[in-house]
């Protein structure tokens, strides 16, 4: 999923500052995650500048885990700023 598409929500509904519309990820990830991880953490954890790539794709397996994932996670987690 594209972050692309809540970023185009909250420009448009005028939630984002000029900084925050630059900002953008690309995460490709399996099923073990996706269907586990609600959209909006994901998201949440991508554009989560405070943290580096691995801490991310290490939050958002074990937040997959805690949703009850029991399938094999992988990803690839690409920033875009």
């Amino acid at each position: 999923r594209d972050a692309n598409d809540d970023i185009k929500k909250q420009k448009k509904d005028g939630l984002m500052t000029e900084d925050e519309q630059k900002e953008t990820a690309l995460l490709l990830c399996s099923d073990g995650l996706c269907d586990t991880l609600p959209e909006e953490e994901a998201v949440a954890i991508a554009l989560d500048r405070s943290l580096t790539l691995a801490e991310k794709a290490d939050r958002m397996i074990k937040s997959a885990k805690a949703h009850g994932s029991h399938d094999n996670i992988t990803l690839i987690l690409v920033e875009l700023w």
